[in-house]
């Protein structure tokens, strides 16, 4: 149906107490890239908050490339959000979840992001049941306006002395060779696993507890994520990363990236 038309109930839990789920999933060549993954998570994600999908991954698969065939986008971003449904009390849900998939044109990011690096942000903050991807983003929300005051692409999160991820990607450090992530804590990227995987062609890949005095110390820096890919960064904060250029390795990471997609 048109967006217009789409209605939710002003007594959905989704909205009373931000009981709810999402994912969110571009198109490259077409298609919807890594949907298997993307469906995976989702599940994950629905069970943890004990919320029932209301589809097969078949039939979700089926919906997505019907909606993607009645669009004109060249690039898409797809966006599919579950939330408890109608709650007469506020507290528990009545039983029917609300489910929808939203389509729109995706507005890529400046190639000068991709040429000379981004700018990132930090605050101290962990995600709620960061290992899922709840819709949940009032931190991230709450300093859209600084991040642009600051000329940053987003917050990093750190948290008790270690650096978690930022407001919607997983951040990866360089050190000489070595391409180092945090691994407890944060979302499970489905960038950041494909990243972790075509990696090991070239370079070694360190997954486990990040120190913040680690950022200090990285010759390089580079976000993940579906709509941003492989982004170099180059400042967090007032600090240059490494000598404030897109480094070797990154540029390495977003040719092996690049030369995914063009394959799929």
């Amino acid at each position: 149906m048109p967006e217009a038309r789409a209605a939710i109930s002003p007594r959905d839990i989704g909205v009373l107490r931000g009981y709810a789920v999402f994912d969110f999933l571009v198109t490259q060549n077409g298609k919807p890239f890594l949907l298997d993954d993307h469906f995976a998570r989702l599940r994950r994600s629905a069970k943890e908050l004990r919320l029932a999908l209301p589809l097969s991954k078949a039939a979700y698969a089926t919906v997505v490339k019907k909606l993607i065939a009645r669009h004109p986008f060249r690039d898409a971003v797809i966006r599919t959000v579950l939330t408890g449904g109608v709650s007469s009390n506020g507290f528990v849900p009545d039983g029917i979840p609300t489910f929808y998939i939203l389509i729109e044109w995706r507005k890529k990011l400046p190639l000068a992001y991709y040429r000379d690096g981004a700018k990132l942000i930090t605050a101290d903050y962990q995600r709620f049941l960061p290992h899922i991807k709840t819709t949940h983003y009032i931190e991230a929300v709450r300093n859209s306006a600084l991040c642009r005051r600051k000329k940053a692409i987003e917050i990093l999160y750190v948290k008790e002395g270690y650096v978690l991820e930022s407001a919607s990607a997983n951040i990866f450090l360089v050190k000489g060779k070595r391409i180092i992530t945090p691994r407890d804590r944060v979302l499970g990227g489905i960038t950041k696993k494909l990243v972790l995987k075509i990696a090991h062609k070239k370079f070694v890949v360190e997954e486990r507890p990040v120190r913040i005095s680690e950022l200090r110390d990285a010759d390089e820096a580079f976000i993940t994520a579906s709509n941003k890919g492989v982004l170099p960064i180059v400042q967090i904060d007032d600090r240059v990363v490494g000598d404030g250029r897109v480094g070797e390795v990154t540029n390495g990471m977003m040719h092996l990236f690049a030369d995914f997609v063009k394959r799929y």
